[in-house]
């Protein structure tokens, strides 16, 4: 616990260690002191430590609120935070016999020295993981369950630690080195050196809207239920990976089986036959479609193509484990490309928003996007539109559609609508009113998806049409290889 000593000064006591629990309390409270009283020390911590990172609540408190003026552009001192701490500057802190404000201008009288800002708040990180793990450990021996759930919530905690310690460095560059690096790849372009370009999605028509998955970049890919978004998602993964552009799909979704169906459905449907995932689950292939099978599994392991199955993930855990991968496709020469995740909600928040799902999705691709970026991946997110879609008599999504749902329009890069025209005539069809036109308009995009780019951050908002097998969990170009 805090206390003070003979000069009034807060301070923790004597301890071995500063990841032990009384020293990193003396630690939090000299580093928030010299953050306090040196203009210039935040930027040093900036990508190390956070709230979350401190021990003490009031200390993670202080930070929080030094962070928010130092990030506006303002000075953060006792002075300024006394005026935005307003009323709680005279909050009482139990224990202490002082209040908040007379709390934070004592730390300002102890600040660690300017070499020992980053060293200190290196300390406050690790031991913000080491208290994650820690407490999760205890929590799962003492609680009980069986050994495997057990091992989960520690294995999910250790996830999330290593998330906790990835530092978000390096990120500051001048804008003359950024914008030279910008004209040396034009001009290499220029006297005809190929320009990388993100990995493709597995269409041509698509990549020529959008420039393929581009690095940094957090795609949306919405629609309702019955259009095929998981359909887009995994043949985009594999399509991807066969032109050689290292994946991981997350698969909250699907299980091992039925994901693994659908892919080596789609990989082994060709022109003239397709094979249906549900065929493969329930083994009723004839010979021919066998062998396809085979061939295509065989295939299948020689992509660099990865799945996990994980469900409930947070963004921290989800990560962790790209991170994990990206480290294990770096040591074999390899990066990794596209992060796919299937789908948002089943994704879940902090506590910070608890009970308001609006401002938890927030949360959830604000965190995607940042990653995305830190990561140097493409994160391609399928998202479920609400019911307003189907109220309407055109069914084509729009933004409009999302904007009740967080802020995933605006955190995303690319917005694709999945649209199966196909889905809304049969229904149409099978009623005793269908008008001649509406079969005829059915027979015209039978077998189809449109992909909507209703937000393109780097390009045109347009659409594009792919030949389509919703049995088969296959999406083909019509420019390659068709779907029947």
């Amino acid at each position: 616990m805090l206390s003070t000593d003979t000069h009034g000064a807060p301070h923790s006591g004597g301890a071995a260690h500063p990841h032990d629990g009384d020293a990193i309390v003396e630690v939090e409270q000299e580093l928030l002191g010299a953050l306090l009283t040196m203009p210039d020390a935040f930027p040093a911590v900036v990508g190390l430590v956070t709230p979350e990172h401190f021990a003490e609540p009031i200390h993670a408190r202080i930070f929080a609120a030094i962070e928010a003026r130092q990030t506006a552009g303002a000075p953060a001192n006792p002075a300024t935070l006394a005026v935005d701490l307003g009323s709680d500057w005279l909050q009482p802190l139990e224990g202490l016999g002082m209040t908040l404000g007379q709390y934070i201008a004592r730390l300002a009288t102890a600040p660690a020295p300017a070499v020992m800002i980053r060293p200190h708040a290196r300390d406050v990180r690790d031991s913000g993981a080491l208290r994650l793990l820690s407490g999760a450990v205890a929590e799962a021996t003492t609680t009980g369950g069986m050994p495997g759930d057990q091992l989960t919530r520690i294995f999910t905690a250790v996830d999330e630690a290593r998330a906790l310690v990835v530092e978000r460095e390096g990120a500051r560059r001048a804008a003359g080195e950024v914008s030279g690096a910008l004209v040396e790849r034009v001009n290499a372009a220029r006297m005809g050196e190929p320009i990388e370009t993100g990995a493709t999605s597995g269409w041509p028509a698509l990549d020529a809207l959008m420039g393929g998955w581009r690095p940094g970049q957090l795609v949306v890919i919405a629609g309702r239920p019955g259009m095929g978004k998981t359909t887009v998602g995994t043949s985009s993964a594999w399509q991807s990976a066969a032109a050689g552009n290292p994946g991981l799909f997350f698969s909250h979704e699907l299980g091992e089986e039925d994901w693994s169906a659908r892919v080596l459905a789609d990989m082994a449907t060709c022109r003239g036959e397709a094979i249906h995932y549900a065929s493969v689950r329930r083994a009723n292939l004839m010979d021919r479609q066998m062998s396809r099978l085979l061939e295509a599994d065989a295939r299948l392991k020689t992509l660099p193509l990865y799945a996990d199955f994980s469900s409930r993930l947070s963004v921290a855990q989800i990560k962790a484990r790209v991170l994990a991968t990206k480290r294990s496709l770096a040591a074999k020469g390899e990066q990794l490309r596209t992060v796919y995740i299937d789908y948002l909600k089943y994704l879940t928040a902090t506590d910070r928003y608890k009970g308001n799902r609006v401002y938890e999705i927030g949360e959830i691709t604000a965190g995607l996007r940042a990653m995305a970026k830190e990561m140097g991946v493409c994160v391609v997110l399928l998202a479920q539109l609400n019911r307003g879609v189907e109220a309407r008599d055109d069914k084509r999504p729009q933004l409009s559609d999302l904007r009740e749902s967080g802020d995933i329009e605006a955190d995303a890069d690319v917005v694709l609508f999945v649209f199966r025209e196909e889905y809304y005539l049969t229904r149409e069809a099978e009623g005793k009113d269908c008008k001649p036109e509406t079969l005829a308009r059915l027979d015209q995009v039978r077998g189809t998806v449109e992909l909507i780019a209703a937000k393109n951050r780097n390009g045109a908002t347009s659409s594009v049409t792919l030949e389509v097998d919703i049995a088969a969990s296959a999406v083909r170009d019509p420019s390659k290889e068709g779907v029947h």
